[in-house]
């Protein structure tokens, strides 16, 4: 069976987060990331970030304005973990784009990269 690496906020939601066939490791914190990321991404097909994290690889309490999805999944690539990354936010691409222009990497098919809005 497939396994997902989602990488949200602390949230009661995150918990209810299930996809049918996959088996699913929820990181919601900064400390959950650093202590089994790097194990469990092994065995995984798929990596979802929510783009406004309020955590990084960095530290903890971060604005939902300061994108730290996208920073961390950078900090993944550098790493030189290659797994496919889908971009969750509830902005949209553009609106991302527009106010932080680092953010470029949200628009890299080639890389194995893609992009949802939230309604």
């Amino acid at each position: 069976m497939d396994r997902i690496l989602i990488c949200w906020n602390q949230s009661q939601y995150v918990e209810n987060i299930n996809i049918d066939g996959y088996e699913i490791d929820k990181f919601k914190s900064r400390t959950e990331f650093m202590k089994d990321f790097a194990a469990k991404s092994k065995n995984a097909a798929y990596i979802v970030v929510l783009c406004e994290l309020t955590w990084s690889h960095e530290v903890e309490d971060k604005p939902y304005s300061d994108m730290s999805g996208i920073k961390l999944v950078q900090h993944i690539r550098k790493e030189g973990i290659k797994l496919p990354v889908l971009f969750i936010s509830f902005l949209s691409r553009k609106d991302i784009l527009e106010k932080h222009p680092d953010a470029e990497i949200i628009r890299t098919p080639a890389l194995k990269h893609g992009f949802c809005q939230l309604p």
